[in-house]
């Protein structure tokens, strides 16, 4: 007979065991709501989980961008009656200001505004005799020569004069006729039209 001789293994030499993983839980969130006395201290409601988000303002972490939305922009959605109503409402401008409905803010206004233009018109008051009658007086002769100067030059058709003048020289009686017939209807008419504003304008000045 032969005798069998069992061999243990071989032990494996020293440094050389594998590691192997360890199973670490994700951490659950251990704040709860002080609000809430339903909730004792140490208790985490189903769902509730905290982890640590890549910063990504890391120096090592190059690369990460954020991802695209999960969900669509609100804007691509049609708004609600609800909501379409609401937004005309903050959009309606009243009718009345504050100011007007309440007697306490219409007293505030009526004396500010007799404070303010009680100022205005003095300070234009003082300004009248020291400045603004010299002023008028030493402007206006100049104003009314040109004023004069310019509605003489429409009223008499003295745009046309060139052409009428040119007429003569070049011995050309039609033409000279044609252009003398246009000059005459236009100062009638404009001396109409002036007439007619010279008396408006002064009855405004009187009243």
């Amino acid at each position: 007979m032969t005798e069998t001789t069992a061999f243990p293994p071989p032990e494996d030499p020293e440094g050389t065991e594998q590691p192997t993983a360890d199973i670490v839980p994700f951490p659950l969130k251990k704040k709860t709501d002080p609000a809430d006395p339903a909730t004792p201290a140490g208790v985490v409601k189903p769902g509730e989980w905290e982890a640590e988000l890549p910063d990504t303002d890391d120096p090592e972490a190059d690369g990460l961008t954020d991802g695209a939305p999960v969900d669509p922009p609100r804007e691509v959605y049609p708004p609600s009656v609800a909501e379409w109503m609401e937004a005309k409402d903050k959009a309606r401008m009243p009718v009345l200001p504050d100011w007007v409905k309440l007697p306490d803010q219409r007293t505030a206004v009526r004396k500010w505004a007799i404070r303010h233009y009680s100022a205005v018109a003095g300070y234009h008051a003082v300004r009248l005799p020291l400045v603004y009658t010299p002023k008028i007086c030493m402007y206006s002769p100049r104003g009314a020569w040109r004023w004069s100067t310019a509605i003489g030059r429409w009223l008499f058709d003295a745009e046309g004069k060139t052409l009428r003048l040119a007429s003569v020289a070049n011995e050309d009686a039609a033409e000279y006729l044609k252009l003398s017939r246009q000059r005459n209807d236009r100062v009638r008419l404009r001396g109409i039209v002036a007439t007619i504003a010279g008396f408006v304008g002064l009855a405004a000045a009187l009243t």
